[in-house]
């Protein structure tokens, strides 16, 4: 007689790493991608051990919510994806896209901001703004125009921004090397004054005594002409 075939459940002391217990007001999407990676990790694709390692990592308030959002059935009974959509619509918050848009398109680049670390921040704030098709687009410009007036801005806002070929990317590639090329430009300038600084230091007393000397053979004058304003040898009516 055939032995019916069991579908395989994995000891749950074998499971590497842990979801960690969700909470009232802890991020919801957060939660989800932190399982769907557990389970990744682990080969885990049974969903009755992914709905008790799910159920296993809310706390009890949060039981008693998914008792409510299950009914007439019990969270024991509902698939894993049930779950986890009566979680996202209960707990992810109303976003205001208008407000995080506002924020977006005010940024300015800070003067401490290098161009990546202010690319990066342009780039974080769009998260929150739910752009769809134009998202390239308005990265590329805010880049520019929130960006620090100078050269750089300059330079950028040379380029033609109806051109396919202008994205951020190579928006990004300009920026950063006039950047690198301005903060050389500086090093240089630091370096020649500090050379600058250092002769003037060590030959500060010799140079101020032969001004004396120069300022005093000027006084001197001409024993053809009468004049002070050249000496004896060059005077042109010595002849």
């Amino acid at each position: 007689m055939a032995t019916p075939k069991t579908e395989s459940i994995m000891n749950f002391n074998q499971v590497i790493g842990s979801p960690g217990t969700f909470e009232t007001g802890m991020d919801i999407t957060i939660f989800e991608s932190i399982l769907t990676n557990l389970f990744l990790a682990n080969t885990i694709e049974n969903n009755i051990q992914k709905r008790a390692i799910l159920l296993s990592s809310v706390s009890e308030k949060i039981h008693k919510v998914l008792f409510s959002l299950c009914v007439p059935s019990t969270p024991n009974e509902v698939e894993y994806d049930t779950i986890m959509k009566c979680l996202n619509k209960y707990f992810k918050p109303i976003k205001s896209y208008f407000a995080a848009r506002y924020t977006f398109y005010q940024a300015k680049q800070r003067q401490d901001e290098s161009v990546c670390q202010w690319g990066a921040r342009v780039k974080n704030l769009t998260s929150k703004c739910g752009f769809s098709s134009e998202l390239t687009t308005v990265i590329r410009d805010i880049s520019v125009v929130g960006m620090c007036s100078g050269p750089i801005q300059d330079r950028l806002l040379e380029g033609d921004a109806s051109k396919i070929g202008v994205t951020y990317s190579t928006l990004i590639e300009i920026s950063t090397a006039k950047e690198a090329s301005i903060n050389e430009k500086s090093g240089w300038k630091k370096e020649e004054y500090a050379d600058l600084k250092y002769q003037k230091k060590n030959n500060g007393h010799y140079q101020a005594k032969q001004g004396f000397n120069t300022h005093k053979e000027l006084k001197i004058k001409c024993g053809i002409c009468g004049r002070s304003n050249h000496f004896q040898k060059d005077c042109r009516y010595k002849d």
